[in-house]
């Protein structure tokens, strides 16, 4: 049985090479220190990755992805909610993927010539939180769904024309 011990936030830092793309600029390191700062809890780990840092924030047990998922979409939400006030672009795609794969400390990263060390910068094993604490801390962006009409008056209707789904994106 599978499952999912932390959540994290992959801080690419503007003294990195990677494929974001946007008209904002990417973190400096002040800013990348900035935004662990405001966390409203304490990572249990931090790697420098060559280029950005990896910030992990451990849970008190394994859970299951679909328990971490909200978890994992709030901590996304809350990310790009501090990227825009500090004008920066973030690539909040990691923080709530699954599948991801990240470089490990002690590994190297090839990106940039020369290859620089994957290096771990804070380290607490003991810190974890409950589901519901990180719930709390991170919790999911709220997605409603408003009816609107699809069809001009007069318009045969269709039953699978009724309605269509708006999702608000933050701004």
């Amino acid at each position: 049985r599978f499952g999912v011990s932390c959540v994290l936030l992959d801080i690419d830092g503007d003294w990195g090479k990677h494929s974001v793309k946007g008209d904002l600029p990417l973190p400096s390191r002040a800013q990348a220190d900035e935004i662990i700062a405001a966390l409203p809890l304490d990572p249990a780990l931090i790697v420098e990755s060559g280029g950005g840092l990896h910030v992990y924030l451990r849970f008190d047990r394994v859970y299951s992805s679909a328990a971490a998922q909200p978890v994992m979409d709030g901590l996304k939400f809350w990310y790009e909610t501090q990227a825009k006030a500090m004008k920066i672009q973030p690539d909040a795609r990691p923080t709530a993927d699954l599948a991801r794969v990240l470089r490990p400390a002690g590994s190297l990263n090839h990106k940039i010539a020369p290859s620089r060390s994957v290096t771990i910068e804070h380290q607490d094993p003991m810190c974890t939180w409950t589901l519901g604490e990180l719930r709390d801390a991170f919790p999911a962006p709220v997605v409603t769904a408003t009816p609107i009409p699809m069809r001009a008056e007069g318009d045969a209707e269709r039953a699978s024309d009724r309605f269509a789904v708006t999702v608000p994106v933050s701004k």
